[in-house]
């Protein structure tokens, strides 16, 4: 795992995570520097991928406060409603760069703690925003591949910047 979060065009952030078994010790500790590395760099969500670590957790906090901190292991998205929204969305693997996004309104997540206890429970607002977000990691999409074409077209230049690499 990297002590960094990796930036798009990296490969690895296409790749798509494995779900996780047995949890260790260190996948515990791995998880909670995953929270540190999320406020350090300003974030309100994080997925193993984007350190490089290709399991399956993702780490959220969307309110700031450490007892809001969410850990969740094999999460996925459980009856997304009918009902859409728009909202900027940002990355920290695709610095410098947002736009807006259509999610359903509300949806249920299903997924273990990192003690292997079943978790089952309906999100909306930012914080189901933020988990559909990062679950989207975990199978190798990016918040830029779920924008509409005009939107795209809109960013094309910032995404081309960062291709082409911080020194150029």
């Amino acid at each position: 795992m990297s002590d960094k979060v990796l930036r798009y065009p990296d490969s690895r952030l296409r790749q798509k995570a494995e779900r996780m078994t047995n949890i260790t010790l260190d996948d515990k500790r791995r998880a909670f520097d995953m929270l540190k590395l999320m406020r350090e760099d300003g974030g309100i969500g994080l997925a193993a991928p984007q350190v490089g670590w290709g399991v399956q957790l993702v780490v959220c906090n969307v309110s700031g406060k450490p007892e809001d901190d969410l850990i969740l292991v094999n999460p996925v998205i459980a009856e997304p409603s009918k009902e859409t929204w728009l909202e900027e969305e940002g990355c920290l693997s695709v610095p410098g760069i947002r736009a807006k996004v259509e999610r359903p309104q509300t949806c249920k997540i299903l997924a273990a703690s990192l003690d292997g206890e079943i978790l089952a429970f309906g999100v909306k607002g930012m914080l189901g925003r933020c988990l559909m977000h990062e679950i989207d990691h975990l199978g190798g999409v990016l918040f830029i591949d779920r924008l509409t074409p005009a939107r795209k077209v809109a960013i094309r230049g910032k995404l081309k910047r960062l291709e082409a690499g911080p020194d150029r």
